[in-house]
């Protein structure tokens, strides 16, 4: 599948599209990843140079530099590509492999080297990167003393700083980690947004209770969980019990009773988002012809259990419950 098609398709699933202004200025200095090796870190840099990228492409040229980075970032927001996502560009020693090195033109000691200009565009494009390769939009503490071998060893995004903690400080301490995180997720989150999950189905059989729901896109993992009474499940007290966490969309309770009317719920997650659905369960017999013998039900603290099940059996209604982060 070629990279313009890829790139359609992801903006048609996601809204998250990889910045159009790049240009590409390649560098002679990069090499191949290791056989298998995953991307998962970015590591940000500051040139320690002029605010143009003028000198600094020519550097990264230059066949005596020795050095690279995958994008330099101008002060008005231009992206310069120089080396290919997929090879070692050579920028963070021990952290080549695995990363994708981001340069700004400027100086760490400089906080007009961060401009809203390229902030944004730094935010469109590392979204982009995390989207492509499954980047975690993670920054991790310390930095590369805290670690065996003086070798940070964390995935996300970090800082020059963290990795050559002995002679290198960049991105420093006027790049705004806080405002840059909360912007990605904010993103990520958006593209990565579920649904609540439709479908719901409990069933008594003779190996006990089954749950069933449909899948929901971009879920990773269900949780289900499950209360003798919707108050205890809403308030996570009493009965109230987590049943199963996994890719699954189904789920068989041997140790349920079969007598009891539970409450149950079920909540697709992924790294940035979750939403729930609630059911009450009809309880009923085993019996060869087993079925569908729940109601997706809204969630409503205030309304004891005898009163949902009363107005499942006059109405038999279905409503899907408001989204709940159980992260």
């Amino acid at each position: 599948m070629s990279a313009s098609i890829l790139a359609t398709i992801l903006l048609f699933q996601t809204g998250i599209t990889q910045p159009e202004d790049i240009t590409w200025n390649p560098s002679p200095h990069y090499s191949s990843r290791p056989a298998g090796q995953t991307i998962d870190a970015i590591v940000i840099h500051t040139t320690e140079g002029s605010f143009t990228s003028g000198g600094v492409v020519s550097w990264f040229q230059n066949p005596n530099s020795k050095v690279s980075s995958h994008y330099i970032l101008d002060h008005d927001g231009a992206i310069i590509q120089m080396v290919a996502d997929d090879k070692k560009a050579w920028h963070a020693t021990y952290y080549n492999s695995r990363s994708i090195g981001i340069d700004f033109c400027g100086k760490a000691s400089d906080p007009d080297t961060f401009t809203d200009p390229n902030m944004d565009a730094l935010i469109d494009q590392v979204a982009w990167l995390c989207y492509k390769y499954d980047i975690p939009a993670v920054h991790p503490t310390g930095d590369a003393y805290d670690y065996p071998d003086d070798n940070l060893d964390e995935p996300g995004f970090v800082a020059h700083g963290q990795v050559q903690p002995w002679n290198r400080s960049d991105p420093g301490p006027h790049f705004d980690w806080d405002g840059f995180l909360s912007a990605v997720q904010a993103k990520l989150a958006a593209a990565y947004a579920l649904t609540a999950p439709t479908g719901l189905s409990a069933s008594v059989e003779t190996s006990g209770i089954s749950f069933t729901w449909d899948p929901v896109p971009s879920a990773a993992l269900y949780q289900l969980d499950i209360a003798e009474t919707g108050e205890e499940l809403d308030s996570m007290t009493g009965s109230f019990q987590t049943l199963y966490v996994g890719e699954g969309t189904a789920f068989t309770w041997s140790a349920g009773d079969t007598a009891i009317p539970y409450s149950w719920s079920i909540t697709a997650q992924n790294d940035y988002s979750s939403a729930s659905s609630t059911a009450a369960m009809l309880s009923q017999a085993p019996s060869p012809d087993s079925s569908n013998c729940s109601a997706i039900l809204p969630r409503n603290p205030a309304r004891g259990l005898a009163a949902v099940l009363g107005l499942l059996l006059l109405l038999g209604t279905f409503a899907l419950r408001g989204a709940r982060s159980l992260q």
